[in-house]
C-alpha cells in the first residue's frame, strides 16, 4: 500500500510541478499507522489551541512517522514555524528567530522534496524568506521569479509585486549582480500587472505602483529608457499600449527632449489621443519653452481623464504658462484648482503685474501694490519674499502721501480692480 500511495505521489509531482500544487485523494499513514494517527492527532490539537510550540513538537514526530501523510501536513508545519518564527521576531530574541526561521525553511525543503515545487509553495518561501532573511535577497528573487512566472495573476497581491521588485532592486543597486536592463524589463512587467489591477478597481496596486516607481528611479536614466524601449517600439511600432507607457515613463523621468520621445508621442497622438499623448506632447514643448502650443495639449489632457490625480498634475505648469504669457485669468483660475493658497498668490502677482499702469500719480499706483500685499498674506507664503520685498520699495514715502491727501491705514479703492479695496501703507 505504501508503494502505492508513493507512486501517486511522484506522478502528482510530475504532474503539478510549476503549476497548482500536489493532492492526495488519501491518507498516507505510513508503516505503524496508530503511531502516525496518535502524533497527528497531537500536534493537530495543539495547533488547533494555538500552541505552535507543542504543535511544533509533535509535528516533527508525525512528519517522521508519516512522511507521505498528504501535502497539508507541510503546509501546516510551515504555519506553525511562521507563528513561531513571527513571536520571536516581536520579542526581539534575534537568536530564536533565526533558530525558527532556519526550521521552517527545514520544513519548506521537506514539503518540495516530499511533493515537489508549485507556484504556491514558491511564492509562500519567497515572501518568508525576504522577510527573515532580508540579505539573502538572491535567493527570494529566483524564487519570485519563477513564482511569477505561474502564478495566476488575479491572485497576486499587491505585496508581492512591491516584494519582488525590491529583490530585483537589491541585486542590480546594490550588490551589482546584474544589470540595469534587468530592473527595467521587470519595471515593465509589473507596472503592467499594476495598471490591469488598478482598472479592476484594487487600488493597492497604486500604491505598488509608487514603490515600483521609487526604486527604478537608479536605473531609469533617459538613455536607459530609450535603450529599454526603442526596440520594442521598432518591432511593435503600432502597440498602443507600449506607445502609453513609453510615454509614461520618459514623462515621468522627464525625458521629454529626446528625438526617439517625441516620435512616440506624436505617433500615438495621432492614432489615438489620449491623456498620456496630450499630456506628452504638452511637456515637450513646455520644455522647449513653446507655451502657446504647451498650453493647448495641457488643456486638452485634462479633457481627457476623469482621475483627478492625473489632473492635478497639470495644473502647476499651467500656472506657470499663463504666468510667464500674462494671462491672468487663466493663471487665477488653474491656481485655484491647486488651491486656495495659490489661488492667493496667483492674484497678487497678477495684481502686481498690472500696478504700473493703474493710476496717473505713483500712490495711487502704489494702491495696487498694497492690494497685492493684502492677498500675498493670505498666501500661506507662496509668494516669495523677494517679490514682497520689490512690492514694498514701489510704495510712496510719508511725504509723497502727504502730499497727495492721504493717510496711512486709510481704506481705499483700487484702480483698474472695481470692488477691491486695501488699506494705504508707506515704505518702512
Amino acid at each position: 500500500m505504501k508503494k502505492i500511495f508513493t507512486l501517486i505521489a511522484v506522478i502528482l509531482v510530475g504532474l503539478t510541478n510549476g503549476q497548482e500544487c500536489a493532492t492526495q485523494a488519501e491518507d498516507n499513514f505510513g508503516a505503524d499507522v496508530e503511531t502516525s494517527r496518535k502524533y497527528i492527532s497531537l500536534y493537530s490539537s495543539y495547533l488547533g489551541q494555538k500552541d505552535y510550540q507543542e504543535a511544533a513538537n509533535f509535528w516533527w514526530q508525525a512528519q517522521s512517522a508519516a512522511p507521505n501523510y498528504k501535502p497539508n501536513l507541510y503546509k501546516n508545519g510551515v504555519a506553525i514555524y511562521q507563528r513561531l518564527t513571527k513571536a520571536a521576531k516581536k520579542e526581539g530574541d534575534k537568536v530564536k528567530m533565526a533558530a525558527c526561521a532556519d526550521t521552517l525553511f527545514q520544513v519548506y525543503d521537506l514539503w518540495i522534496t516530499t511533493y515537489g515545487d508549485c507556484f504556491e509553495i514558491k511564492m509562500k518561501y519567497a515572501n518568508d524568506r525576504v522577510t527573515y532573511f532580508p540579505n539573502d535577497f538572491e535567493v527570494s528573487y529566483e524564487k519570485y521569479k519563477a513564482a511569477f512566472a505561474e502564478y495566476p495573476e488575479e491572485k497576486i497581491k499587491s505585496s508581492w509585486v512591491q516584494k519582488y521588485f525590491t529583490t530585483a532592486y537589491m541585486k542590480v543597486v546594490k550588490a551589482k549582480t546584474a544589470e540595469c536592463v534587468i530592473l527595467l524589463e521587470l519595471y515593465d512587467y509589473l507596472s503592467g500587472i499594476c495598471d490591469r489591477k488598478v482598472k479592476a478597481g484594487d487600488s493597492k496596486f497604486a500604491t505598488a505602483q509608487k514603490t515600483l516607481d521609487k526604486y527604478v528611479a537608479p536605473c531609469a536614466s533617459c538613455d536607459k529608457l530609450e535603450e529599454l524601449f526603442k526596440p520594442k517600439f521598432e518591432a511593435t511600432p503600432d502597440d498602443v499600449r507600449l506607445m502609453e507607457k513609453i510615454v509614461g515613463m520618459m514623462g515621468g523621468r522627464k525625458c521629454t527632449d529626446s528625438e526617439f520621445y517625441i516620435l512616440v508621442v506624436e505617433k500615438i497622438y495621432g492614432l489615438t489621443p489620449s491623456y498620456k499623448s496630450a499630456r506628452g506632447l504638452a511637456l515637450y514643448y513646455y520644455n522647449k519653452k513653446e507655451y502657446n502650443k504647451a498650453a493647448k495639449f495641457f488643456e486638452e489632457a485634462l479633457t481627457l481623464t476623469e482621475d483627478e490625480t492625473e489632473k492635478s498634475k497639470l495644473y502647476s505648469p499651467l500656472v506657470n504658462i499663463y504666468a510667464s504669457t500674462g494671462n491672468c485669468s487663466k493663471r487665477i483660475q488653474y491656481a485655484s484648482m491647486i488651491g486656495s493658497n495659490e489661488k492667493n498668490a496667483a492674484i497678487a502677482n497678477c495684481i502686481a503685474g498690472k500696478a504700473p499702469s493703474c493710476g496717473n500719480t505713483k500712490v495711487l499706483r502704489s494702491f495696487g501694490y498694497c492690494l497685492a500685499l493684502d492677498y500675498a498674506e493670505k498666501s500661506g507664503g507662496k509668494v516669495s519674499s523677494a517679490q514682497i520685498k520689490a512690492w514694498k520699495k514701489s510704495l510712496p514715502t510719508s511725504q509723497e502721501l502727504f502730499f497727495d491727501g492721504f493717510e496711512v491705514g486709510q481704506s481705499v479703492p483700487v484702480p483698474c480692480w472695481k470692488g477691491e479695496q486695501t488699506k494705504v501703507r508707506v515704505q518702512n
